[in-house]
């Protein structure tokens, strides 16, 4: 009996030896799958921007997300039999850009004509003949780009666009998009005459259309409400435009976009974004903005429409004025050698302070177009009424643009703890400094309070960098080297431009990556290579932070993920 006993105990202990043996097999098994990457991207050079060495090895990624960051070493562990392994050589990979205010759907020099940088109107006239001849079956021109002060002081004039066409509407948004050229046949179709102009100017007080001494319209509308008289005559964008558009984007290695576009709950757009990402076409972030007038209703069914990483509804949007450039900015004092200061603000900042809060109400956050050192005054006053009245501020709050900053209020967005949304190619409307019109419009002093972006950054305000499309280059190479050198294209004025504001690149970097993230609301999940954040990578064909800036200015993206993909 004993012996039996013993021999028992044998096979139930031989047995239990099996069964360890066979959960420790499957358990390796499994945990090999479950750490296993989808896959490992290799590089001597991996700025991860939340590290201030680059990494020499590779970043893990999985079901879209980074699993780890290290040495080749450290990636072995996570490198499966069906993981792909990319070796990238010595070319530096860096978290995608997140462009902190943009638009994808205003891209009419992306579906039309581009008439940025022309030196003329003759040139403009030859540039909407080819697009005709190329676009045979177009029955209206759009295009966008224009800058009637690289013109050596002419406005746009109709009769240039007539000399392309008088059949088809010819209608040419400005850098800025504040402001439309447009032709004898978009003016007749629009219903804008002499009549219609007169009233228009007496009401508003200004000559925001434009006329000859016969009082007949010269085709120049110089103001957003103004040229709402011919935006009737585009037909609507459709979903492939709107994706032809977005994608542009990845070529410039943009992976999120606060998209600014104040548009109306109904507004067909969001059919659209819906539709994409819906069907797994929209390969770029969203973060989505609804006009400030908007319905508490509206906005409540358009932030649970739209409540994912990929497209989520975050932001109210209000314009203050209009651009410097076009006099429309609302300025402290007047602009030189004129008796207008561009207006006042289109709010007061109590109506900031109202809109701030209605966003808190709905768990958004605010952005206020803001060029003039008026305007931007008014909301800042507005944001400390919001505070005052129990608003709790945060970076996603912002102000954009901050053309001109009276050097009073410097300090205010960092004591307040908002974004600033600045365009650094903003300082280069034009090839050459001497036709820069910002520094002809302003005068000395106020010229001192141009672009001082990186005065908001050394005062702790959380700096972010932004294209906002169209009106100035999509790359964000050329921000960075904007940002950097502060020279215009012909490299002048020597030295940059108020040289103090200069950013360092790893500067830049940040304000396109960490704080335009910040910006967004998304600092947890994007702006850094590291655990647990989305694989949002993209890979240069040059090292920009060892290159010359004028290989900086040309740099160019040779592979955009986003989710991995």
């Amino acid at each position: 009996m004993k012996k039996y006993c013993n021999g028992k105990k044998l096979l139930v202990l031989v047995g239990l030896l099996i069964m360890s043996l066979m959960m420790f097999a499957g358990c390796g098994q499994s945990e090999e799958t479950s750490d296993a990457a989808d896959m490992v991207l290799e590089s001597t050079y991996i700025y991860t921007c939340a590290d201030e060495e680059p990494v020499s090895g590779g970043i893990a990624v999985k079901d879209g997300t980074i699993l780890a960051v290290g040495s080749l070493e450290d990636m072995e562990q996570y490198i499966g039999d069906n993981t792909e392994v990319i070796d990238y050589g010595d070319q530096m990979i860096m978290p995608g850009f997140v462009d902190a205010h943009t638009h994808s759907m205003l891209s009419e020099s992306v579906l039309g004509v581009d008439v940025t940088m022309i030196e003329d109107q003759a040139q403009a006239t030859e540039a909407v003949k080819k697009f005709i001849e190329e676009n045979p079956d177009e029955e209206y021109i759009i295009g966008a780009g224009w800058y009637a002060a690289a013109w050596g002081g002419d406005d746009p004039d109709k009769k240039y666009l007539d000399e392309a066409t008088t059949d088809l509407p010819v209608v040419l948004y400005d850098y800025d998009h504040h402001c439309t050229w447009v032709n004898s046949k978009a003016l007749e179709m629009a219903g804008v005459d002499a009549e219609y102009a007169k009233k228009y100017n007496e009401e508003h007080g200004q000559e925001y259309i434009v006329v000859d001494e016969n009082g007949e319209p010269t085709g120049y509308l110089r103001d957003l409400d103004a040229s709402a008289a011919v935006e009737g005559l585009i037909p609507e964008f459709t979903t492939e435009d709107l994706e032809y558009c977005i994608n542009v984007w990845s070529e410039y290695g943009v992976t999120t976009i606060n998209e600014m576009t104040w548009y109306m709950a109904e507004d067909p757009y969001y059919d659209m974004i819906e539709e994409l990402e819906d069907n797994d076409r929209l390969n770029i972030r969203h973060m989505l903005t609804v006009d400030s007038s908007e319905t508490d209703e509206n906005i409540e069914a358009l932030k649970e429409r739209f409540d994912s990483d990929v497209a989520k509804m975050t932001s109210i949007k209000t314009f203050m004025d209009g651009a410097g450039s076009t006099y429309t900015a609302s300025m402290l004092k007047n602009y030189k050698d004129s008796d207008t200061n561009g207006g006042e603000p289109y709010k007061t900042a109590e109506e900031v302070s109202a809109i701030v809060q209605k966003a808190a109400d709905h768990d958004l956050v605010t952005h206020f177009h803001a060029c003039g050192d008026k305007a931007v005054r008014t909301v800042f006053d507005g944001y400390d009424m919001a505070v005052a009245a129990g608003v709790e501020l945060n970076p996603g709050f912002s102000i954009e643009h901050c053309d001109t900053v009276h050097p009073d209020d410097i300090n205010r967005p960092a004591e307040l703890g908002i974004s600033c949304n600045v365009t650094p190619d903003f300082m280069a409307p034009t090839e050459t400094w001497d036709t820069n019109p910002y520094v002809q419009v302003y005068d000395d002093d106020v010229c001192k309070e141009l672009w001082n972006y990186g005065s908001l950054y050394k005062s702790g305000a959380n700096v972010a960098f932004c294209t906002d499309s169209y009106f100035s280059s999509y790359s964000p190479f050329v921000q960075i080297y904007r940002a950097t050198q502060r020279v215009t294209n012909d490299g002048n004025p020597v030295g940059g431009y108020l040289p103090e504001e200069k950013f360092t690149v790893e500067e830049a970097i940040e304000c396109y990556t960490v704080n335009s993230a910040r910006s967004c609301g998304m600092l947890d999940k994007l702006g850094t290579l590291e655990a647990g954040k989305y694989a949002d990578i993209i890979v240069l064909d040059t090292n920009i932070l060892t290159c010359t800036p004028e290989e900086l200015f040309n740099t160019t993206v040779d592979v955009t993920y986003m989710n991995g993909k």
